[in-house]
């Protein structure tokens, strides 16, 4: 395997972003970046493996009006196509308000030969409040995924005992089975063709909980949200890993590697 990265980056320092009255460096600039392998160990002798892997990244930030970045990633692997796109935007962009809106999107386009992988969407992949396996790919060899956020954070100048409150009121839109696939269960009898389909939604309140003394500035979160699809109301709870907003969001797609 060999792979080559090109990049011209730099860093603009902030504070009230992911984290609380912390200074983040924040990248801007653009990275290219592609790879390229042979498969060795083809060991069932599988045609529809492809044994020359390869894949290109594209990523790019620019600090305007506000935060803007991108990030385009294609990748051939085995014996399947991926392509993943994910967009961040956030404003303001200076250290001294203590809100701030942020708006993302998350793409992904899944071609496989075989059928035996499919993308999911769930709690997991960013649904806040859905079960697992809520939604699971077309039974198809082309598939799509797609994830709309919007989030509004206030960043309250108190503390308590060493903790830092934040709050967020979240939304999110998308999911990964559009069409109502039931009528195809006898035809992919070996692929779970899933009941839930249509569009997904959440929205909700989240409560984050920042030390003052935490080396890291690790984040708990407490989730609160609704979805109209089941009519429930979630809780989630992610306990010490910063938030990353801004950064590219990482989304497991599949239900088997």
């Amino acid at each position: 395997a060999a792979s080559d990265v090109y990049k011209r980056q730099d860093y603009i320092c902030l504070k009230n972003v992911d984290n609380y009255n912390r200074k983040e460096d924040i990248p801007i600039g653009w990275t290219i970046s592609g790879n390229i392998g042979y498969n060795l160990y083809n060991y069932h002798n599988d045609n529809m493996i492809d044994n020359v892997l390869y894949g290109v990244n594209f990523s790019s930030a620019i600090m305007k009006l506000g935060y803007a970045g991108l990030s385009l990633d294609f990748q051939r692997k085995y014996d399947y196509c991926i392509f993943d796109a994910k967009a961040r935007y956030f404003f303001p962009n200076n250290s001294e308000v203590k809100y701030r809106f942020g708006f993302g999107i998350d793409y992904i386009a899944l071609r496989v030969d075989n059928m035996d992988r499919q993308l999911i969407a769930d709690g997991r992949s960013g649904f806040r409040g859905f079960p697992a396996y809520y939604q699971v790919g077309t039974p198809d060899e082309n598939q799509h995924f797609l994830k709309m956020s919007a989030q509004f954070r206030l960043f309250p100048d108190y503390e308590l005992l060493t903790i830092r409150p934040g709050f967020t009121i979240f939304a999110d839109f998308g999911g990964a089975q559009w069409k109502d696939y039931s009528n195809l269960r006898n035809r992919y009898s070996d692929i779970n063709t899933h009941n839930n389909w249509g569009w997904m939604c959440d929205f909700g309140i989240s409560i984050q909980l920042c030390s003052t003394r935490s080396s890291t500035g690790n984040i708990n979160r407490f989730d609160i949200s609704y979805n109209p699809q089941t009519k429930t109301i979630g809780f989630t709870i992610d306990s010490g890993r910063a938030l990353n907003f801004f950064l590219p969001m990482t989304i497991s797609p599949f239900l088997n590697e």
